[in-house]
């Protein structure tokens, strides 16, 4: 008879759970199955007698890889592939090439000649935009976004045209001060 401590400790032991997409694991695949599949691809009975079975399972790695690249899983074993690691430099050339795009769309936002479409004006309350001296009040953090936006891109635009001619001027909010574009009376 089996002491009651131990019933239930053999009870405790956790029953192995199951491995998450095990169907992809090559180690779970029996030699006969790994056979099957290098058949598939084109391998003989006579080099696939030949192969160990790390060798195999290099060789359906290698075979499922290169057919999930090319869209062709014709014996469904898409499962078995593995990405390719990408070098640094391929990384770094994505990089750059992703920088060039962002980069030509900046340059040709900002060397547009029409001006952008007019953003919907929303209605406030009667706040008048400018004081009683017609001095133009200072936005407030909670200001239309889309307005400082427009306000700053019309700036650049006017810095980048009028530096042809030597004249600079500031975008609004360079130094924190909204007021930093607004003209000097």
């Amino acid at each position: 008879d089996e002491e009651p401590g131990k019933k239930r400790k053999k009870s405790q032991i956790k029953q192995p759970s199951q491995i998450q997409n095990s169907d992809a694991d090559l180690r779970r695949l029996t030699m006969p199955q790994m056979v099957e599949i290098l058949k598939g691809y084109g391998e003989t009975d006579e080099s696939i007698k030949g192969m160990a079975r790390w060798d195999r399972i290099r060789a359906i790695r290698k075979y499922a890889s290169e057919a999930a690249a090319d869209g062709n899983d014709k014996q469904g074993t898409s499962r078995f592939a593995r990405e390719k690691r990408v070098s640094q430099n391929e990384q770094r050339t994505k990089l750059l090439q992703a920088l060039d795009r962002i980069f030509s769309k900046q340059r040709s936002m900002l060397s547009r000649t029409d001006p952008p479409p007019p953003l919907p004006v929303r209605e406030t309350e009667d706040v008048d935009p400018e004081d009683e001296d017609g001095n133009a009040r200072t936005a407030a953090p909670s200001a239309d976004p889309e307005a400082k936006e427009r306000a700053d891109f019309e700036a650049l635009r006017a810095m980048f045209a009028g530096g042809a001619s030597g004249t600079t001027s500031k975008p609004s909010g360079t130094n924190g001060d909204a007021s930093a574009s607004a003209p000097a009376k």
